[in-house]
């Protein structure tokens, strides 16, 4: 997301409170780590524990202390000054296929904490351009984990953000890297309204011919990278990075002006937590998920 920050009481009413009460997770007993497919639809065995689906590490954030299995799936979640916005319905979709959501601050923290996928949602990178930049052992951390292997799904704010650089009111700011692009923040809109497109080409994340639905609202577009040409989607209303297209996949990244609704989606969340259990298993170096 990339709208000024006038805009936020637009979007605190279409968005509604982000905040989620409870949460399910799962156990995994079987002989085996489940191979990846896109939107894979095998159902998992669940068991709801203790309450609060965010965790924070740490004794600061520990508000929420569940119980759990060391198997469950750890999904990380961009959540600070810089990136607030997700539907509710998509972390609650993450919860009941198992993911334990760990909150990460690309502003504050000095690294990525040991996770198995990680999801950027919307926000305001470019208010915060500067610092997000200047946080280089946080970019370098974020780097090698994709180099790893790690599964990461970002929207709008999280593209701009996994970019090589961005661009506010003239000035360069250094972003991540993950990904070679180029990105301008505009005074107006580039793309606002539903979004609705279709997976026209091979990619990790989703099988071809999946309709995805959700929204944009962005004033920032490309401008360079030799990942634009990466797209995975042909958008049939909508926006997007242009030119009728949106979904950059690179290996086991996945960035788009879409803010995808779970809802209108419902493979999404199995299929990415499929994905990062996929991860989970090459770094650990095992195939059993129970001891």
């Amino acid at each position: 997301m990339t709208l000024p920050a006038s805009s936020l009481k637009i979007w605190v009413m279409m968005l509604g409170s982000s905040s989620v009460s409870s949460g399910r997770i799962s156990t995994r007993c079987s002989s085996s780590r489940r191979p990846h497919s896109p939107m894979a639809s095998t159902s998992r065995i669940r068991a709801k524990k203790g309450s609060g689906l965010f965790c924070r590490d740490g004794p600061k954030g520990a508000s929420h202390k569940l119980d759990l299995s060391p198997f469950q799936t750890r999904i990380g979640v961009f959540r600070d000054a810089a990136f607030q916005f997700y539907y509710p319905e998509n972390l609650e979709a993450l919860g009941r296929e198992g993911a334990k959501l760990i909150e990460v601050s690309p502003l504050r923290d000095a690294e990525v904490p040991e996770l198995d996928a990680l999801y950027i949602g919307g926000g305001f990178p470019e208010v915060h351009a500067a610092r997000l930049g200047e946080n280089t052992e946080f970019t370098t951390s974020i780097r090698e984990s994709v180099e790893a292997g790690m599964p990461v799904y970002a929207e709008c704010a999280g593209l701009m953000y996994l970019a090589r650089e961005l661009i506010v009111d003239g000035i360069t700011h250094s972003m991540a890297g993950v990904l070679d692009l180029v990105v301008e923040q505009l005074p107006t809109p580039q793309g606002h309204g539903y979004e609705v497109a279709v997976v026209d080409r091979d990619n990790q994340f989703f099988a071809a011919g999946t309709r995805l639905v959700g929204h944009e609202f962005h004033y920032s577009r490309l401008v360079n990278g030799s990942n634009g040409k990466d797209s995975v989607l042909r958008v049939e209303r909508g926006t997007g990075i242009g030119d009728g297209r949106d979904g950059i996949s690179s290996g086991r990244v996945f960035a788009s002006y879409l803010h995808l609704h779970a809802g209108a989606t419902p493979g999404w969340a199995d299929g990415f937590l499929s994905l990062a259990e996929q991860y989970a298993a090459e770094r650990d170096g095992s195939t059993a998920a129970c001891g």
